[in-house]
C-alpha cells in the first residue's frame, strides 16, 4: 500500500516500515497492558515517546524549520494509524501534537525555549474546555487582567485536560483584557497552577482533570500570534489535528477487525455454530 500513497517516496516507505518494527520492539520491552495502573502506564508511554524521539521518529514529519526531519505530512497520518493499531494511548508517541501551536505561532524566544524539549519527548498540553462545556468557546470565562508592568495574570478553570500531570507546557485559551479570545503558552511548573485529577471513562494512559489558574502571570512574548487571534488559531490547529486523531482511531478499528474476524470464523466453524446455522431460524 505504501508505494501508492501520494507524496511518499520509496525512502519514506522504508522509514515507515522501520518505524513499525522499532515500535513493536519498544512495546515488547515496555509491556503496555490495559491492566497497568495509570501511573505505570503513563511512565511506559512516556518512555516509548522518548525512545522514538531518540531514534528520529518523533520529529520525522515535523518541518525542518521547526527542528524536525522535514518528512511529508502524510507520514504523520500513517504513523498515527500504526500507533492506533497497537494502542490508542500511543496517539502522542510521535509528532508535536498540540506543540504545533508553539512551533507555528510562538515568538522566537518561546520557540527556542520549548521546541527542543518537545522534539526530545516532552509532552505538550492544551487547555480549552471549561466546566460549562467544550464546544462553547465563545463562553470562555478564564480571564486575563492587565498590570502596569505590561504583564497579564490569568484566573479561571479548565477541565478534561489530558496530560494534566505529564505535560511540560500548556497552551491556554483565555479572554484577554480587551475581552477577545487569545492563546498563551504557560510553563507547567508556573506559580498559580493547581491540578485536580478526574478518572476518564475512556483513554486513561495520561492523567486527565481540572487545571485551575489563579493569577498565573503571562508576558506579551508568551502570547501565540496576536491578542484576539485565539479562535483563528483554534480552527487552523484542529483542521490539522483532527485528521490525525481520526487516523489513530482507524488504526484501532483496523486492529479490532483484524483480530476479531479469525475468532468469528473459528466460532462459526464450531459444531455448536454449525448446528445453529442450520437450525435457526426454524422452518
Amino acid at each position: 500500500m505504501l508505494p501508492g500513497v501520494p507524496g511518499l517516496t520509496d525512502l519514506d516507505a522504508h522509514r515507515l516500515r522501520r518505524f513499525e518494527h522499532v515500535l513493536n520492539d519498544l512495546l515488547a520491552e515496555s509491556s503496555l497492558s490495559p491492566d497497568d495502573g495509570q501511573p505505570v502506564r503513563s511512565q511506559r508511554l512516556a518512555r516509548v515517546r522518548r525512545e522514538l524521539a531518540a531514534r528520529g521518529f518523533l520529529g520525522y514529519a515535523v518541518p525542518a524549520r521547526d527542528g524536525g526531519c522535514g518528512g511529508p505530512a502524510v507520514a504523520q497520518t500513517l504513523m498515527q494509524f500504526v500507533c492506533g493499531y497497537h494502542d490508542a494511548d500511543l496517539r502522542d508517541s510521535t509528532g508535536l501534537g498540540h506543540g504545533r501551536l508553539i512551533a507555528r505561532h510562538a515568538t522566537p524566544p518561546v520557540r527556542d525555549r520549548w521546541l527542543p524539549g518537545l522534539l526530545a519527548g516532552d509532552l505538550p498540553g492544551i487547555a480549552i474546555t471549561e466546566p460549562h462545556g467544550g464546544s462553547q468557546i465563545h463562553a470562555t470565562t478564564t480571564t486575563a487582567i492587565a498590570h502596569r508592568d505590561g504583564t497579564w495574570t490569568l484566573t479561571g478553570t479548565k477541565t478534561w485536560i489530558s496530560r494534566l500531570n505529564e505535560a511540560a507546557v500548556f497552551t491556554v485559551f483565555f479572554n484577554d483584557p480587551a475581552g477577545h479570545l487569545t492563546a498563551g503558552v504557560i510553563d507547567a511548573a508556573a506559580d498559580g497552577l493547581q491540578r485536580r485529577p478526574i478518572l476518564p471513562a475512556g483513554l486513561s494512559g495520561w492523567t486527565w482533570g481540572e487545571l485551575r489558574l489563579h493569577n498565573v502571570r503571562v508576558r506579551r512574548c508568551h502570547v501565540l500570534g496576536r491578542p484576539g487571534e485565539g479562535m483563528a488559531l483554534l480552527r487552523e490547529h484542529f483542521a490539522h489535528y483532527r485528521p490525525l486523531v481520526a487516523a489513530t482511531a482507524l488504526g484501532g478499528a483496523a486492529a479490532g477487525a483484524f483480530w476479531r474476524a479469525p475468532a468469528h470464523r473459528r466460532s462459526r466453524s464450531s459444531p455448536c455454530c454449525r448446528w445453529r446455522s442450520r437450525s435457526w431460524p426454524p422452518p
